[in-house]
């Protein structure tokens, strides 16, 4: 009985505390009351203006959800932290990384280290990589490598249109094409 009982106080904070922290979303939520948003985790710790979720962390919006081993959101500055094999999934795309920065305010998602982004066409690597939510595209630097239908492109800084697919690079790059599209039947 007192399990069931400090069961449904856990879900009553944290449903409290998500009215607080109504201005959290993931990526493009719409800021709406009517928004489903829910955090679940082995562990939560709920403070004024904090909270701190261990233990399978998953996050759920009708936009998508996250998924971690630990995540703090500070509701003051509009800042949240995902870390321990964090995972975006959202409209077909899968981001991860060593962690994700998170600001709710601007709908971004930085990845300082160890970025991959992947959808059913195309897979990116790069040190780092910020998502920007309200422009729906993410911008990849440092060491990038994009394969988008057998094609390589190579370089310090691409930009990756999350609609469209459409790939931008920045400075030097490089450009590998399969063996079949190289041979034009010319000689040189």
């Amino acid at each position: 009985m007192k399990r069931r009982i400090s069961s449904g106080l856990v879900i009553l904070v944290i449903t409290l505390l998500l009215v607080n922290l109504g201005s959290i979303s993931l990526l493009n939520a719409k800021e709406t009351p009517k928004e489903k948003f829910e955090i679940l985790a082995n562990e939560m710790v709920l403070d004024k203006d904090t909270l701190i979720a261990k233990g399978e962390v998953k996050i759920t919006t009708e936009q998508g959800k996250m998924t971690g081993d630990r995540f703090k959101a500070d509701n003051l500055k509009g800042k949240g932290l995902l870390t321990g094999n964090p995972l975006l999934i959202n409209e077909g795309w899968k981001v991860s990384g060593n962690r994700f920065e998170i600001n709710f305010d601007k709908e971004e998602v930085f990845v300082p280290q160890n970025a991959h982004i992947e959808s059913e066409t195309l897979v990116a690597d790069a040190k780092h990589l910020l998502l920007l939510g309200k422009k729906e595209e993410v911008i990849l630097t440092g060491e990038v490598t994009v394969i988008n239908q057998e094609r390589k492109l190579t370089g310090d800084k691409v930009v990756i249109d999350l609609k469209t697919e459409k790939i931008r690079s920045m400075g030097r790059s490089r450009l590998t094409l399969p063996g079949d599209e190289l041979n034009s039947g010319a000689e040189e």
